[in-house]
């Protein structure tokens, strides 16, 4: 029973060490991903791991996952990646991390700074907030580490003021773009641009987090820090901003739906997104995976947010859509996928003078016109009752999918009365 033990424990442990990079991080040029799941070691699971020391602990993230964030409480705490793998004189790169202050304060150090990283040596890149209770982010560049000077960037700070920030989960972005522009992001949306002529030497530091050293118990940050990544490229804005939203998609905002429906009838799948000049590419999986549906019939709106297909047949049954939406950016969204479910049901309307349906196409309400205190059901596509409403002269489909239905009106001793297809849009 212990070598079993001993085994799940192993994996345990292993499964809790390798945190996958989640979906919205972008891969391409990603040094280093540090979501602090159980630990700090690095996501991307290529080694340079975090050693933590002194007075942190595990907390929950902003989440509210446990376990998935580091407090910081006392000058004891830091973070170190003993790996020299950041290059201060790489042309591009970026540096994203979460910030949860308790205070703007440090308690330890009259110049009032919190470190949220620094390169080691320490003269490289350092980050802090408040520094001189300047109430301001504050950014520090050197062109050597190896000088004990800030020759680039030197108390350049951000705009907005820090105030009220205080147990608020703020998102923060420094990066280098063109070796001479520095650019700094906050809760996604770009704040500052420092244009700089001198350029940095090529360097490879080691990191610390929370404070400007291992050894050095100043500037100390009081709160909770989360989800640091490194690049050593620049990320586009739209790729910034899926790391605030924790989102996969940029311009995406509504899925496609599934839809049910009769052979031989006309019927959508449909996207939401920012609509700001988007591209747009529906692809159908019709058995052997996904690839570009053509712009001839039965398909039309193949390059719009609305993907028509006119004359369903039964061989479409089960097909599966989904779009590819690009914008301006180098982001790219692809949604998730809907099925097109199609049934046999062949529908007469039977019709009378005095009832009738409104609206028809409908978004959700379905008014019976002509008779009161009706009974309605409603079925799908295949024969199946999938809502009725008694003694009314309305009725919603609202949540149900959009396709083709079947509305039967009765009264109130039961004779049917009428009924006739209804399309849900």
């Amino acid at each position: 029973m212990k070598p079993l033990l001993l085994i799940i424990g192993l994996l345990a442990a292993s499964f809790q060490s390798f945190a996958q990079v989640a979906s919205y991080v972008s891969k391409d040029s990603l040094v280093g991903w540090y979501p602090f799941s159980g630990n700090a070691n690095n996501a991307k699971g290529d080694g340079k791991n975090g050693t933590v020391a002194g007075g942190i602990a595990l907390v929950p993230d902003r989440f509210g996952t446990p376990n998935s964030a580091y407090q910081f409480h006392d000058s004891a705490g830091y973070i170190k990646i003993d790996t020299a793998f950041f290059d201060v004189g790489w042309d591009n790169y970026t540096i994203s991390f979460w910030l949860n202050t308790d205070t703007l304060d440090d308690i330890y150090t009259e110049a009032q700074s919190q470190e949220m990283f620094n390169t080691i040596p320490h003269n490289g890149i350092g980050i802090n907030l408040n520094w001189n209770s300047s109430n301001r982010y504050m950014f520090f560049v050197n062109s050597n580490p190896a000088m004990t000077s800030w020759t680039i960037l030197n108390h350049d700070s951000s705009i907005t003021p820090l105030t009220g920030t205080e147990h608020i989960w703020k998102h923060l972005v420094f990066e280098k773009k063109n070796d001479t522009n520095y650019l700094v992001f906050l809760d996604g949306t770009l704040e500052r641009t420092f244009h700089k002529s001198l350029t940095a030497v090529n360097y490879y530091c080691k990191i610390v987090l929370g404070r400007i050293a291992p050894g050095y118990p100043s500037e100390c940050i009081r709160g909770m820090l989360d989800d640091y990544g490194f690049w050593n490229r620049a990320l586009a804005s739209c790729e910034i901003r899926r790391l605030y939203l924790a989102s996969p998609y940029t311009y995406l905002v509504t899925q496609p739906a599934n839809v049910t429906t009769a052979l031989s009838s006309t019927t959508h799948f449909m996207v939401g997104d920012t609509g700001m000049g988007n591209i747009y590419r529906w692809q159908a999986d019709t058995g052997s995976g996904f690839t570009d549906v053509p712009g001839t019939s039965p398909y039309s709106g193949i390059t719009t947010p609305t993907l028509t297909i006119t004359g369903v047949t039964l061989s479409m049954n089960t097909y599966k859509y989904r779009c590819v939406v690009s914008g301006a950016q180098v982001c790219v969204d692809t949604s998730a996928f809907a099925t097109l479910y199609v049934g046999p049901l062949q529908i007469n309307n039977l019709t009378s003078q005095q009832i009738s349906i409104d609206p028809n196409p409908t978004t959700g309400i379905i008014n019976v016109v002509g008779e009161m205190n009706a009974d309605i059901k409603v079925y799908n596509a295949l024969g199946a009752l999938v809502k009725e409403s008694r003694h009314t002269e309305h009725i919603s489909i609202a949540d149900m999918a959009a396709g083709m239905y079947l509305v039967k009106v009765f009264n109130e001793q039961g004779m049917l009365l009428h009924y006739s297809r209804v399309i849900k849009q």
